[in-house]
């Protein structure tokens, strides 16, 4: 299966849904948008400093704890997941 890279490509072949595609400018400064998208991250754990599985699951009792560390292990699974994912598209 063969899936369009570039938003100038015509060929959509395998794309599941072809009218989520990066403009132009996206592709092209791809790198600027993600250092962004990090700079405005970070600068928000300035404004609120708690955890956002804390905000939901104190972990200081015993069952919280176990619901937080699943919620990390389903996050860290989550990430290994898309990162497979990336990588093999990207082959």
């Amino acid at each position: 299966m063969q899936l369009a890279i570039h938003p100038s490509s015509r060929d959509v072949s395998g794309s599941a849904n072809s009218s989520v595609k990066a403009t132009a400018f996206e592709f092209r400064h791809r790198s600027i948008l993600n250092l962004i998208h990090f700079w405005i991250v970070f600068q928000l754990y300035s404004v609120d400093r708690i955890n956002v599985v804390w905000a939901f699951v104190h972990w200081n009792t015993p069952r919280g704890d176990l619901i937080a560390r699943i919620v990390f292990g389903f996050a860290a699974l989550l990430l290994g997941l898309a990162a497979t994912i990336r990588t093999w598209a990207a082959a």
